[in-house]
């Protein structure tokens, strides 16, 4: 559940807070811990709550690795655990990171180990700081096990960033060519139309329907607006259940070019999962967990859960992919040559660099393609409208 809270701090603040939990009681038992008292709270409806997150988490996400990295080299360097928390506590850190290393170093001084501390601050610390803190506790390699998590961090947050890329330039692309298709309509070509009605000239047919129907809208722009506004909302509420996330997901990964960067992202991020898993020492059921509960697209969650419960009952890991649908051959590939030849890691590892080398030069073959192709359209769409309307209206014009 998400909710919204307005929290009094020990200090007599006021604070505003989006959070994350199963429950009332899980957020009510984060708040008495931290010493803040809660006023009100507002339960937020499921789709805000991950809009907000996927808004705002892109920024934590860096800072999540870079705390990760701190944490290692000062482990490394032979500090005690609590004394590196308050070492990092010290430092110039982002204020909500700032209090949930505080908390983590209260916890310890309280007993709680590391990987429960870190899953009573699960809405700032994803659930894999608490796996690899556990397998660090379980080896005696804490230091080693974070290094390797703030590599895994780093990867997914520069894969991430190129799927952003690949998804937000089409769509500021496209949202230019609509703000200038709606200026043309609404604004440019009504004040042409009406001087010509004004002079009551006579039109080609196709001018004087694509006028009226310039003049229409630009009549009822507010009701365009409302329409534009409703049609947003009525898809944010589609989006908000898996049938329509999935529907959409579906739709994006049958698009060519971006529908492949997509696909080779999940992979390179399950991979990287996989990865951390075995070099960290996480069981490998608890990774699988992970991996299902980062992707993205829901359409991986289901073949990851069904490929989960084959390994649990006694199937090879290649064989448990091999009879699953939704992975690529290519990754089925690797993970069957890898447990074949008993160098799974090795694959692993291969396969995440080849899926990051082909992340890469597809996202920068789509840009260097979708720029043509909807200045193509917008050219188009210029041409139209100065053919149909503008070359009539100027011979209508030049015999008044």
């Amino acid at each position: 559940m998400y909710i919204l809270a307005k929290l009094r701090q020990k200090t007599g603040a006021k604070i505003y807070s989006v959070l994350q939990g199963a429950n009332t009681e899980e957020l009510y038992s984060r708040w008495k811990r931290d010493e803040n008292s809660l006023e009100r709270f507002w339960t937020l409806p499921p789709w805000l709550g991950k809009s907000y997150f996927l808004l705002f988490r892109p920024k934590r996400r860096q800072e999540l690795a870079i705390f990760a990295r701190q944490l290692a080299m000062l482990l490394a360097s032979g500090f005690p655990l609590l004394t590196c928390l308050q070492m990092l506590d010290g430092k110039k850190l982002k204020k909500h990171l700032a209090e949930a290393v505080q908390s983590l170093a209260a916890a310890l001084q309280q007993g709680i180990s590391l990987s429960q501390a870190f899953q009573l601050e699960e809405n700032i610390f994803p659930k894999v700081f608490a796996a690899t803190a556990k397998a660090g506790e379980a080896s005696g390699k804490t230091a080693e096990a974070f290094s390797n998590l703030a590599s895994y961090l780093e990867r997914e947050n520069k894969m991430r960033q190129q799927l952003q890329t690949a998804i937000l330039y089409p769509c500021f692309v496209f949202v230019i060519t609509l703000v200038v298709l709606a200026v043309l309509l609404l604004f440019l070509l009504p004040s042409f139309g009406g001087m010509l009605l004004m002079y009551q000239a006579e039109l080609p047919w196709f001018t004087d329907a694509i006028l009226r129907a310039s003049m229409f809208l630009a009549e009822h722009k507010l009701m365009l607006l409302l329409l534009f506004l409703s049609s947003i909302i009525a898809v944010l509420l589609s989006l908000a259940s898996n049938k329509g996330k999935l529907s959409l997901q579906k739709y994006l990964l049958a698009l060519p070019g971006l529908g492949s960067i997509l696909g080779s992202g999940e992979e390179a991020k399950i991979c990287n999962m996989l990865i951390l898993a075995l070099d960290s020492g996480i069981q490998f059921s608890k990774a699988l967990s992970l991996a299902e509960e980062n992707c993205n697209l829901v359409v991986y969650r289901r073949p990851l859960a069904e490929a989960k419960a084959r390994i649990a009952a006694g199937k090879p890991f290649g064989r448990a992919f091999t009879l699953g649908k939704g992975f690529s051959p290519l990754l089925v590939g690797f993970f069957n040559a890898g447990e074949v030849g008993g160098e799974l890691q090795l694959m692993l590892e291969r396969a995440l660099t080849y899926l990051e080398s082909e992340l890469t030069e597809k996202t920068a073959r789509l840009q260097k393609l979708i720029e043509p192709i909807f200045m193509l359209i917008l050219g188009l769409a210029v041409a139209l409208v100065v053919a149909l309307v503008f070359l009539p209206m100027l011979s209508i014009l030049s015999q008044l």
